[in-house]
């Protein structure tokens, strides 16, 4: 029996900082009904859909947050990712069409100057790998 030969291709795991009682707790304030997560078909955000604002008021210990709280480079956002500018940007080099985002607006407290972020999330799935000829690194 002939072995058909394997098709070998790079796959990244993108695990964002969920972050500590101190972070960022984002909430996406006008998120779509269907939008909040995704299954894996169609596009990820309609074309019609209205820039997300997302809440960056309050940290995860569930209080206002501290005007010095640092900003993080990802964020969960349900199971959307808020990334930053950079990440993004290193996401679209890695693979264009791996991934789909749009420009976020941040609400924060006054006298805050946010960076830019996207909401963004995964649009290339594997459903399966051919384990004997799989190579995990971590």
């Amino acid at each position: 029996m002939t072995q058909a030969p394997l098709n070998h291709s790079t796959v990244y795991a993108v695990e964002p900082y969920f972050g500590g009682p101190l972070d960022f707790d984002p909430a996406w304030i006008n998120a779509p009904a269907g939008t909040y997560s995704y299954n894996g078909t169609g596009p990820a955000y309609p074309a019609d859909m209205l820039t997300p604002i997302i809440d960056l008021t309050r940290i995860l210990a569930q209080r206002a947050a501290p005007l010095r709280t640092p900003f993080q480079e990802c964020y969960y956002v349900g199971q959307r990712w808020l990334v930053s500018d950079p990440v993004w940007h290193v996401l679209q080099a890695l693979d264009p069409e791996g991934f789909e985002a749009v420009p976020a607006e941040l609400r924060v407290r006054e006298g805050v100057t946010p960076p830019s972020y996207w909401v963004a999330t995964l649009t290339r799935f594997i459903d399966c790998f051919e384990e004997l000829s799989t190579n995990i690194e971590k």
